[in-house]
């Protein structure tokens, strides 16, 4: 039987989908304060300098593309799942919720995106504050009860 050359050595496994999704789960983490924090600073009346904001808003960016790379690959079976204990219980309500208001913050932003120079209907820029305050609240708090409950 003829065997076909690989590019890696057959000792050392490839990385797994799950060590990919686990990696993507860190780095979403550890984006979350840094997005986050334009919103919070601009709701509270305060402003950020030019670089920093650049540097923030860059970190937004790349939060919103991993966070849906993740729910695109499956990341809503991981997030929906049941852990250990009532942290493990209430993590999957919480972050359904939570994944709930991204979807409504991203469409909302899009929608004003494509608007230009018109104004938006009433509703949506209300529909929009309403989904960042749930998911910058909640959000955080998934991510506590998903460390404190685990996955099976």
């Amino acid at each position: 039987m003829i065997q076909m050359p690989t590019d890696h050595d057959e000792r050392t496994p490839l990385p797994d989908r799950e060590t990919g999704r686990r990696k993507t789960e860190v780095a979403i983490t550890a984006l979350f304060l840094p997005a986050a924090t334009p919103p919070v600073v601009t709701w509270f009346g305060g402003t950020i300098p030019g670089a920093l904001e650049t540097a923030l808003q860059v970190c937004g960016l790349l939060f919103g593309l991993l966070l849906l790379t993740y729910l695109s690959d499956g990341g809503i079976k991981e997030i929906t799942r049941r852990g250990r204990g009532i942290p493990g219980t209430l993590a999957p309500v919480t972050g359904a919720i939570s994944i709930a208001f991204f979807a409504t913050l991203t469409l909302a932003n899009l929608s004003d995106a494509f608007a230009g120079e018109k104004p938006l209907p009433t509703p949506i820029p209300l529909f929009r504050d309403i989904a960042a305050v749930g998911f910058l609240t909640l959000f955080p708090i998934y991510l506590t009860l998903r460390a404190t409950g685990g996955k099976h």
